[in-house]
């Protein structure tokens, strides 16, 4: 509501969702009115799914639907607000594409057409004038899963292609079924949660901590958050936590990270919808394969702000000592190094991305096929 009154002159604004429960009241009168000005419905996606609001929607005319975010609206609850007729459409995202969900980005791509080229990329955004994003800086810190993971990782990659091997057969069709799929998120929370990022949080903080910044560090689950806390509160560092069913409240939280040089330790919460431009630095300990995740993350320290003139990135990224010795690894090897590339290749340390490719060199792993997997992601 904020930037539209800045960009448009005079604009009627009818909020309606959160808090603002009126428009069940006043939303047919607003869509029909018959003045020629300038009516604008900013509803959250849950109300715009709602079949009043929907049904309300549909008496309008001459509408355009605008979805930020919109790869949020493929998911089953939210597909219904694909149902308002609107001739003029425009979807939002980085990543309009479902990760994992074939179906409901069959259903947005339905509703809102292709994509508008030419994309505007991340450098776009670096480049443009004046820029959009805050230059940045990528600290990529390899490290090893610990024997005893190592060994977990191990069986569990067993469990996967043995279900793998039950359930795909005869020439048939791939399938992978619901217990392979939890094997595959088991075997990850291996990887997210190995206790050698423990070691990277003290390793960082005391190299590149100052008092006067802001951090966010992302992590896995709760057990993980305590851990890190407990290690940030033992090195005299402030510190809050942020997560989906924590008990203080989350809007006074933020105003005090909002307005003090603090480090936040937070579960993916933080992925969408909260904006704190001022924050400087992150350090990321679990990051899924979802491409949206780690360009959302990415995205939370390259806002805009006065007196930010470079944003730093830290990220901690699992690889095997050698693909001889592990060769289960790989896949590992090959989700962590592909989002270490696409953070890289924007970076204005370039040696950040000559380390990963070293390192790939090292284990043997051909990163020009990644790239050119990575490449076609983003077009």
């Amino acid at each position: 509501q904020k930037e539209i009154k800045i960009e448009i002159d005079s604009p009627a604004i009818l909020l309606a969702g959160d808090k603002n429960t009126k428009w069940k009241d006043t939303l047919g009168d607003f869509v029909s009115a018959s003045s020629s000005g300038k009516r604008i419905i900013l509803a959250t996606m849950q109300t715009a799914a709602d079949p009043l609001f929907i049904y309300r929607m549909n008496k309008a005319e001459n509408l355009c639907l605008i979805a930020d975010e919109v790869h949020q609206i493929g998911s089953p609850k939210n597909s219904t607000v694909l149902s308002i007729n609107s001739k003029k459409k425009l979807g939002l995202s980085a990543t309009p594409e479902r990760y994992g969900d074939d179906e409901g980005t069959e259903k947005i791509f339905n509703y809102f057409e292709k994509i508008i080229d030419p994309v505007f990329t991340i450098y776009d955004a670096l480049k443009s004038d004046p820029p959009r994003l805050t230059q940045y800086k990528y600290h990529p810190h390899i490290i090893h899963l610990l024997p005893d993971e190592s060994e977990q990782w191990k069986e569990e990659t067993n469990k996967i292609r043995k279900e793998i091997a039950k359930t795909n057969h005869n020439n048939k069709p791939f399938v992978l079924s619901d217990r392979a799929k939890m094997y595959l998120i088991q075997r990850s929370r291996i990887a997210k949660k190995s206790k050698s990022k423990l070691k990277v949080v003290v390793e960082v903080m005391k190299k590149f901590y100052e008092k006067t910044q802001k951090w966010i560090i992302y992590c896995e689950d709760q057990d993980q958050l305590q851990s890190v806390k407990e290690i940030l509160i033992g090195m005299d560092i402030d510190v809050i936590s942020y997560y989906s069913n924590m008990e203080d409240d989350k809007e006074q939280v933020l105003k005090y990270f909002s307005n003090n040089s603090t480090v936040m330790v937070a579960i993916n919460c933080l992925d969408e919808g909260v904006d704190i431009p001022s924050v400087s630095h992150a350090l990321i300990l679990a990051s899924t394969q979802n491409p949206r995740q780690f360009i959302q993350r990415r995205g939370r320290v390259l806002r805009i702000y006065e007196g930010k003139h470079i944003a730093e990135i830290h990220d901690a990224l699992v690889s095997p000592v050698t693909i001889e010795d592990e060769p289960d690894q790989l896949s590992l090897v090959q989700s962590e190094l592909k989002r270490a590339l696409e953070f890289s290749g924007y970076a204005i340390n370039t040696d950040s991305g000559m380390r990963i490719k070293k390192h790939m060199i090292d284990l043997g792993v051909d990163f020009n096929r990644i790239e050119e997997n990575l490449n076609g992601n983003i077009e």
